[in-house]
């Protein structure tokens, strides 16, 4: 990833989210000119996972492991 890299992210406070249909859909509204590096998606849980895609139990993994 470099300085000019986008991230694109996004947060479903929601249960059972689609992760893939999210990705899908945050996708479709990236801007022309940009060439995302990659695509996140963040939610209360997911009725499917897949990478790129975090929970608030990976995020209170997250939190623990780094301290924050």
């Amino acid at each position: 990833m470099t300085l000019t890299s986008w991230l694109y992210v996004e947060a479903k406070w929601s249960d059972n989210v689609n992760c893939g249909g999210e990705k899908e859909r945050l996708k479709e509204k990236t801007l022309a000119e940009a060439e995302p590096e990659a695509f996140y998606i963040f939610a209360k849980s997911f009725n499917k996972k897949e990478e790129g895609c975090f929970d608030l139990a990976d995020l209170e993994r997250l939190i623990e492991l780094y301290k924050l």
